[in-house]
């Protein structure tokens, strides 16, 4: 996935539980909450807590990525899901996930519109 810098961006997640091979829906209420850990490139670290609203998208969270978190973040970057369950942290992704921050068109100082 590609995100533009300084622009705010929602990502859901559908999570289910695998055991035996066997793929159930996630009990969300096992878990008291659910964190999306973000390594960009300058090895700066961000966790964002995530929602769930079961009552429209079943079985899915959401993380908010605010646009003064990817300011001068361009690059690539990971991040994991993880739920925190009677004080351990369980990982959902069985890989780590690599996203990229694209730069953000900007405009000079002193251009106008002459279209009057």
């Amino acid at each position: 996935m590609q995100i533009l810098e300084w622009s705010d961006t929602r990502v859901r997640f559908k999570i289910n539980e695998i055991e035996d091979n066997i793929t159930s829906v996630l009990d969300y209420d096992d878990f008291t909450d659910y964190r999306l850990e973000i390594k960009f490139a300058d090895d700066t670290l961000l966790e964002i807590k995530g929602t769930v609203d079961d009552t429209t998208d079943p079985n899915t969270v959401y993380f908010d990525i605010f646009s003064e978190y990817t300011n001068d973040k361009q690059g690539t970057f990971t991040a994991d899901i993880w739920g925190t369950k009677n004080e351990k942290k369980v990982r959902f992704n069985p890989t780590t996930i690599k996203w990229k921050v694209l730069n953000s068109v900007k405009i000079p100082d002193g251009v106008q519109n002459n279209n009057s």
